[in-house]
């Protein structure tokens, strides 16, 4: 499937849902902006450096929990690779200096039981990724990807929450290639430090797009400081633990977050 005259107006698509999210009765809105690079050989023979910037708009309501990812990738690498899935998939010889629009991604949690009080927030998730990146310049695979997944936050004591969180992914396979469906899981934990700062460890997993690979896994640190109500700094350092993952990683950004005393 050929989406290069269609990837403007997929863009678009994304971008409009916007506001139809946000106008809603007590829809709470954030926009995040979170720098990142990311360096390792990724299971290829040579370095790769991937530049990542996400401008991530989110919607909560009462049990939604709405996200759209649009991001920025630029790389530089001693090997051939390509993007895929949000996966580094070296294909062979040569090198890579690309950048440009990656693939859009939207995601929507649903709570099904509200926690509090020690009761877990249980939630299931749709994750649909948009073929808005230019596959013919490895920035993506020029297919669509969706999958369903659920998840549980237990809140324990005041200061500490547990997260778990699976993700099945189909993967569209462009033309003469067979990808492999993915699943994804992501589990730690959280701590309130204190009413402006959090501290979490996470680790990640992820299946190999292409059947055979070593799966890719990383350890992630992450800090956040509330400035104010409405502007927080969030902060990242990854470490990856098998060869197909990045060496490490970080991110540093911000988010700013509508005035939730607007709400009642």
């Amino acid at each position: 499937m050929h989406l290069r005259g269609r990837r403007p107006a997929l863009a678009a698509l994304a971008l409009a849902l916007f506001p139809s999210v946000a106008i809603g009765a007590g829809v709470r809105t954030d926009l995040r902006v979170v720098p990142s690079f990311f360096t390792g050989e990724y299971g290829g023979s040579g370095n790769t450096d991937l530049y990542f910037i996400p401008l991530i708009f989110t919607a909560r309501g009462s049990r939604n929990d709405f996200r759209i990812t649009v991001p920025y990738l630029s790389i530089k690498s001693d090997d051939l690779v390509a993007i895929i899935g949000g996966q580094v998939i070296p294909i062979g010889m040569g090198t890579t200096t690309e950048s440009g629009l990656g693939d859009i991604v939207v995601r929507d949690d649903f709570f099904y039981l509200l926690g509090g009080n020690g009761r877990p927030w249980l939630y299931a998730t749709a994750r649909f990724k948009l073929p808005t990146a230019d596959e013919t310049r490895g920035l993506g695979s020029g297919e669509f990807d969706y999958g369903p997944g659920a998840g549980i936050i237990q809140p324990i004591g005041h200061r500490w929450s547990l997260l778990g969180e699976a993700i099945y992914m189909v993967r569209g396979d462009p033309p003469g290639l067979d990808f492999q469906n993915t699943l994804w899981v992501f589990i730690g934990g959280e701590s309130r430090l204190s009413d402006s700062n959090r501290l979490s460890l996470y680790y990640d997993r992820r299946e190999s797009v292409v059947p055979g690979n070593e799966e890719i896994a990383s350890l992630i640190l992450g800090y956040s400081h509330a400035f104010t109500e409405t502007l927080i700094l969030r902060s990242f350092a990854t470490a990856g633990l098998t060869e197909t993952a990045e060496d490490y990683g970080f991110g540093l950004g911000l988010v700013f977050r509508e005035d939730s005393r607007r709400f009642p």
